[in-house]
């Protein structure tokens, strides 16, 4: 039998990508294997949409590491959100901390008002004989001050030897000055109370001692003493 020959059974010619247009310009020499067909005059070759999704996929790995953080951080604060419980309870810590807070401010403010007290009475007291404070004053105003905080007695006392209130007698600041020097002589927190309110009051003692007669020794020697005391906690 004589052998039939189809135009189907011929064999696939190569298409060369020099065949469309504008492919000479890229100097491109690529054989498409055409499986029984051949691509169409003007129509891009099989190749073309073979590379171009990864064209199209060169931007993914971007896009897929903003929507990963996202889905993470979602996840990390459904995992690890305190309960309702929880943040109630750390409210009400809050809470009490802050009132606690607030209470200690008054406490504070409330012992700085009775130091003042204290001192403006012994420093201010109408009708004294005679300006320099006796033993038994002395004394007493030691016993009232020693349960009050040593920062604020001295603050009261600095705020004696100052013309801050406009009061310009020199009584007064006598008086503090020899507060000042009995608390020195005593133990180690009437030796802070001396010496927090001489570093306070530094300028106004200065000054007490070389320019109003009637402190100017009193204030020398409570320099000296301070000079010559014991370490604090001695």
């Amino acid at each position: 039998m004589a052998p039939i020959h189809c135009a189907s059974m011929q064999p696939p010619q190569p298409t060369h990508v020099s065949d469309f247009t504008g492919a000479e310009d890229a100097g491109v020499d690529i054989e498409l294997e055409c499986a029984g067909r051949s691509a169409a005059p003007g129509q891009a070759p099989v190749l073309f949409g073979f590379i171009s999704p990864l064209w199209a996929g060169a931007a993914a790995p971007r896009a897929g590491r903003a929507s990963g953080a996202a889905s993470v951080s979602r996840e990390f604060e459904k995992q690890f959100a305190l309960p309702d419980w929880a943040l109630e309870a750390g409210g009400k810590r809050r809470a009490a901390a802050s009132a606690k807070k607030q209470q200690a401010q008054e406490l504070r403010a409330e012992l700085r008002a009775e130091a003042a007290s204290v001192v403006s009475d012994f420093c201010q007291r109408p009708g004294a004989l005679r300006a320099e404070p006796a033993a038994g004053e002395l004394r007493a105003i030691w016993r009232a001050c020693y349960i009050l905080p040593a920062q604020a007695v001295a603050r009261a006392l600095s705020d004696q030897l100052s013309w801050s209130d406009g009061d310009m007698a020199w009584q007064p600041r006598l008086r503090a000055i020899a507060a000042m020097s009995y608390f020195l002589e005593q133990d180690a927190w009437g030796r802070d109370v001396a010496r927090r309110a001489a570093e306070r009051g530094a300028g106004a003692l200065e000054h007490l001692e070389s320019d109003v007669p009637q402190c100017a020794a009193p204030a020398r020697r409570l320099f000296e003493r301070l000079a010559e005391a014991a370490p604090l906690w001695a």
